[in-house]
């Protein structure tokens, strides 16, 4: 490992896994930092309503889904928001699929990971 010295892949083969990874990096990176960001962002502001008056709608809301969020395992979560886009992708654009498939597109292809 201190040396980057996977060896060769099984799955592709005649490649090296530490190729593999380089190739992979640029895409994670990018996903990585815009949720950092998102993060910040939106834990900031969720994090500022309840500290000016603990007894409101918007304190309560907050908890609420910040409880829902943080007990609902990765795995389940991640189901659910693929159901709910692919069913309203496809009834919204004409019976048919939007999501893109092939090269990584900013734009396109940071709905779920994000």
């Amino acid at each position: 490992m201190a040396h980057f010295d996977f060896g060769l892949s099984f799955q592709y083969e005649d490649q090296a896994v530490s190729s593999l990874i380089l190739r992979s990096w640029p895409p994670t990176a990018v996903i990585g930092t815009l949720a950092f960001v998102m993060i910040v962002i939106f834990g900031s502001a969720s994090a500022s309503s309840p500290l000016s008056d603990k007894t409101t709608w918007v304190d309560y809301l907050v908890v609420g889904f910040s409880t829902v969020g943080a007990s609902t395992p990765a795995f389940v979560l991640g189901i659910i928001l693929i159901i709910i886009f692919s069913v309203t992708l496809y009834r919204n654009h004409g019976r048919q699929l939007s999501l893109p498939t092939g090269s990584f597109a900013l734009d396109q292809h940071l709905i779920l990971p994000w």
